[in-house]
């Protein structure tokens, strides 16, 4: 266990929007195994869908490259709109222009890091401790 495993992020509400099915499962083990409330979606209609029903949130992981539809865009309009706070994005790969734009707005993690990813997201969430930890898990 490394020193990053030890310390854990205090728990968040976090929206997880990956179109990879695998990734998504992997993804939200892993944040739910950190604590935090997860709520999933596999593309931007769903993100909005579940911002609209479960948000605001603390934090929100999104791929870059959603089919239809760009994690990017839909991180800056969640913002925009109250839905998110803060972001992690992750991208097995795209075009210059979004990338230039994704490494601009803040953090970027090429896919598959799955340590560094976990990293960054514990890093971004334990510095924002404005925003409300999640409820207590119910017994």
């Amino acid at each position: 266990m490394s020193d990053t495993d030890s310390v854990q992020p205090p728990r968040k509400n976090v929206l997880l929007v990956e179109d990879d099915p695998e990734l998504l499962r992997t993804l939200d083990r892993l944040l739910t195994s950190d604590g935090h409330v997860v709520t999933t979606a596999s593309s931007e209609v769903a993100a909005r869908a579940a911002a609209l029903a479960a948000g605001p949130f603390a934090f929100g992981v999104l791929d870059i490259n959603l089919t239809p539809g760009n994690g990017l865009d839909l991180a800056i309009d969640l913002r925009a709109r109250g839905a998110i706070r803060e972001w992690v994005l992750f991208t097995g790969g795209c075009d210059e222009e979004t990338l230039l734009r994704a490494e601009a707005s803040g953090v970027v993690i090429f896919k598959p890091n799955i340590d560094e990813l976990r990293q960054k997201i514990r890093s971004r969430i334990a510095r924002d401790s404005s925003f409300p930890s999640a409820p207590p898990p119910r017994l």
